[in-house]
């Protein structure tokens, strides 16, 4: 997705320039095609960068310390998944407006700060699943019709068989268990629930009970809503299984081959979203603004309802930045 290991934070250092190198991922060539693109729109355009990775310890807003002066930075715990949202989307998190080619930079530094790991089968072993969120507001003053695209990248880390990677050791019981163990399990666990979700609509797809609809709350792990609109059918969706040559190998290359033959199984088609009245959106963000904080004087330091009413405020106070761009 980002590229060989190590990549993002030597290209975040100047090494390979503000050019395309044949190193990069599908993200980095995706971010510095659409800015360089945008150079050339005659309308108002804002492209927002935002990064997440799914820890043990919950979602991780990886832009914390990168966010550009004068926007609205968030706080760790802020990061919910609004479950009730149509599709169920991250909010919360730090969002980065992409004036400039230093502004793709930042974005690379911070996706060079995930949790990676050594372990006994590879040096460099990503210990969580990475977000990457690229929208895209496109503005026609004539008519105030704000047009949204939003690119989604997913960087899975990859299951792993606990005894070969962590030295024989799989109790994760065990209250000295290694984190970079518990780790594993953890992702493991969310890869079988999303596994399992994929074949549960390929079933109902094949028996011809699928209506478009499926509770995600029972999967458990917040990976499954998260992506959603692939499971469904509603965004065009690519996905690139990786491999190992070693002959040792052999039965986890055919599970991860059976992954992706089932994915290609799940219903194609988009879902396009049509122009809205920027107008009614700033509406709307400022009322949630205005509710969420009226919600935030009385809600208790650690109730829930606190955590939601925090991410709504972020993500209101960095719409509202948006919309101050486009009507400059």
């Amino acid at each position: 997705m980002f590229g060989p290991p190590g990549i993002m934070g030597r290209a975040a250092a100047g090494e390979y320039g503000l050019g395309i190198t044949p190193d990069y991922g599908i993200f980095p060539r995706a971010i510095i095609s659409i800015f360089n693109k945008l150079k050339h729109r005659s309308n108002p355009c804002v492209l927002v960068a935002s990064t997440i990775e799914l820890a043990i310890t919950g979602a991780v807003d990886m832009l914390v310390g990168e966010v550009h002066h004068g926007h609205y930075q968030a706080h760790q715990q802020t990061i919910t998944v609004d479950n009730s949202a149509d599709p169920p989307k991250a909010i919360g998190q730090s969002y980065i407006v992409i004036n400039d080619e230093r502004d793709i930079l930042k974005v690379f530094s911070a996706i060079s700060s995930r949790n990676t790991a050594g372990t006994g089968m590879n040096d460099s072993s990503s210990r969580s699943h990475c977000f990457a969120w690229l929208t895209l507001y496109s503005y026609d003053h004539a008519g105030d019709k704000l047009q949204t695209s939003r690119f989604q990248f997913v960087d899975l880390a990859g299951s792993e068989r606990l005894k070969d990677a962590h030295n024989g050791n799989t109790n994760v019981r065990n209250s000295t268990a290694d984190m970079n163990l518990i780790a594993g399990a953890v992702n493991n666990y969310s890869l079988m629930m999303l596994s399992t979700c994929i074949r549960d609509i390929v079933r109902a797809l094949k028996s011809r009970s699928w209506d478009g609809h499926i509770s995600y709350r029972k999967y458990l792990v917040p990976l499954v809503p998260l992506i959603s609109e692939s499971l469904t059918g509603e965004a065009p969706s690519l996905i690139v299984v990786c491999l190992s040559q070693a002959p040792a190998n052999v039965m986890q290359c055919k599970f991860a081959l059976d992954f992706g033959f089932t994915f290609s199984n799940l219903a194609v088609g988009s879902r396009k979203k049509r122009p809205e009245r920027l107008a009614k959106l700033e509406r709307i963000a400022r009322e949630t603004k205005a509710g969420a904080e009226a919600a935030l004087e009385g809600a208790h330091s650690q109730s829930k309802t606190r955590n939601l009413r925090e991410a709504q405020l972020v993500d209101s106070k960095n719409f509202l930045v948006v919309v101050d761009l486009l009507r400059k």
